[in-house]
C-alpha cells in the first residue's frame, strides 16, 4: 500500500513538473514521457543530493573533531 502511495505522488509529482502528460481524447487516454526533461529533472536531483550528502559528511566529521578534542570547542 505504501508503494502505490509513493508512485501515486511521483507520478502527481512528475505531471506536476511537465514531464508526465495526460491527454484524454474521446474513449481513450494518452500519456506522454518527455524523456529530455526526465532526465534534466533526474540529474538535478542528483546533484542536489551529492550536495545534501556533501554538507552533512562535513557536518558529521566536525561533530567528531570537536567530540574528540572537546576542550578546544570550550576555548
Amino acid at each position: 500500500m505504501r508503494t502505490l502511495l509513493l508512485l501515486g505522488a511521483a507520478a502527481i509529482g512528475l505531471a506536476a513538473i511537465g514531464v508526465i502528460k495526460f491527454q484524454k481524447s474521446g474513449d481513450e487516454v494518452h500519456i506522454s514521457i518527455d524523456e529530455n526533461k526526465a532526465k534534466h529533472v533526474a540529474e538535478e536531483a542528483i546533484e542536489e543530493s551529492q550536495q545534501i550528502v556533501g554538507e552533512a559528511e562535513q557536518s558529521l566529521q566536525h561533530d567528531d573533531r570537536e567530540a574528540a578534542n572537546p576542550r578546544a570547542s570550550q576555548q
